[in-house]
């Protein structure tokens, strides 16, 4: 897709080629994106070069900070954090009703309401939701206000501002 895109670049504009970034290669990258943030380092570094090389196809006489500031476009890196929060979010509140008292962990570390339920065992032997453990931890350190939204449809905007802050 990123050849196809580099090969026609030369036939759009500025503004369609970021949308055909934002719309068609974007989504791509950040497809499964709890399991991406939660990978390791090589995995971060390999999306990272493609988004590096995206940025310099849409603009090439521009560096790549000014060619996000220009097209509002937000790192990658910010961008699946945001939707690990989100998926996270979303989980953590469908799963608290399933969740049986005998089946959490011993020690809580979590202060937040997720004090009763971080870091999900789903059956007592080695199999267990471990997106939760990393996510427990992250959501742990997010503000306070952040952490006691009550719904989704309160979680999202204050995530959202608080993940991807304005580009100036």
């Amino acid at each position: 897709m990123i050849n196809c895109f580099s090969r026609q670049r030369r036939f759009l504009n500025l503004s369609l080629a970021s949308k055909w970034y934002s719309g068609l290669i974007r989504p791509v990258m950040e497809y499964c994106a709890p399991v991406l943030y939660c990978s390791n380092k090589e995995v971060h570094d390999n999306l990272l070069k493609i988004e590096n090389r995206c940025l310099k196809i849409i603009n090439i006489h521009q560096s790549k900070l000014d060619t996000r500031r220009q097209l509002q476009l937000h790192n990658l890196k910010d961008r699946l954090h945001y939707l690990y929060m989100l998926s996270f979010y979303k989980i953590t509140n469908s799963l608290v009703p399933l969740i049986d008292d005998n089946l959490l962990p011993e020690k809580l570390h979590s202060i937040t309401r997720l004090s009763t339920n971080a870091g999900y065992r789903i059956s007592k032997d080695r199999a267990k939701f471990s997106l939760c453990n990393f996510g427990a931890k992250a959501f742990n350190e997010l503000p306070d206000h952040i952490r006691k939204c009550t719904s989704l449809v309160h979680f999202k905007p204050e995530i959202k501002h608080h993940i991807l802050k304005p580009i100036q």
